[in-house]
């Protein structure tokens, strides 16, 4: 059985079938996604490695771990399929569409274990009266290292024979009370519901992006798929680029800290104070 996962199966097909026009159309909104995903996940890399006290937080670095993935997705594969949509044909090849399939597998894969690491540590957080463990840092760093390279591992096992990348085809609860009329207990309880806030935001933007897509496999899958018109079946697969972007505008609004920092927005505030 092989492994799909190249946006574009049947692209000829697709000239043939629809209007080259529809095509280019996906191709221009593919750059844009293109741009705005490489500028966004970019400056908040930046701005994660510029600013130390944003590290200070296991959650900051997990969710650096995530814009990194987001960011080689988005950097390196959207181009392919972008630019194979305005030339309404499929230009680079076989090599091309295997490289493109090891990008979208590999950051798949990763930012699906990365949000269950995030998951994991909100809850450590929550239930440990929001004192973060000693050494926890050292171990978000290990932590996320395994993660690429559990994807790494299963995006290499393809190429070695492992199904194959192709053209898409059609213990003792302890429990405790904390006393909340402490000014400080209190403002760090809402600090904390916020940044959970925002990352089910962030997991609910994953499983918004990729849920279309996921339904069009099980119909490939499990049912006939030939009552579907191709632009239909191509839709999916390009909504779920976005992903690449809704983290980082995620972030962008939910997070005071990386907000504070990035470079565009506080020498806009500079100026506007300045006058």
């Amino acid at each position: 059985m092989n492994l799909s996962i190249s946006v574009f199966t049947n692209i000829s097909q697709l000239k043939q079938i629809e209007s080259c026009h529809i095509l280019r159309l996906f191709g221009y909104y593919l750059i844009l996604l293109w741009i705005i995903g490489t500028i966004l996940n970019g400056s908040l890399l930046y701005t994660l490695i510029r600013n130390n006290i944003l590290r200070q937080l296991s959650t900051n670095i997990l969710i650096g771990g995530l814009l990194l993935g987001d960011f080689i997705g988005a950097f390196f594969e959207i181009p392919f399929p972008a630019l194979s949509l305005i030339y309404c044909r499929w230009i680079f090849t076989y090599i091309g569409c295997v490289f493109e399939a090891i990008i979208t597998y590999f950051v798949g894969c990763s930012n699906m274990y990365m949000l269950c690491l995030i998951s994991i540590d909100r809850y450590s957080i929550m239930t440990r009266s929001f004192q973060e463990p000693s050494g926890i840092i050292q171990r978000t760093y290990t932590s996320i290292g395994c993660v690429y390279i559990l994807s790494l591992f299963w995006t290499i096992m393809p190429l070695l024979g492992w199904s194959s990348y192709d053209y898409e085809i059609r213990n003792r609860r302890r429990w405790f009370t904390t006393k909340l009329n402490q000014s400080s207990v209190r403002r760090r309880l809402l600090i904390e519901r916020r940044v959970l806030h925002t990352i089910s935001f962030v997991i609910g933007g994953f499983l918004i992006a990729w849920t279309p897509y996921a339904i069009l496999v099980v119909i490939r899958a499990f049912f006939d798929a030939n009552h579907i018109s191709s632009i239909m079946d191509t839709i999916p697969a390009l909504f779920a680029k976005t992903s690449f972007i809704w983290n980082p505008l995620i972030l962008i609004v939910r997070n005071g800290n990386f907000r504070q920092y990035i470079p565009f927005i506080t020498s806009k505030h500079r100026s506007q104070s300045s006058k």
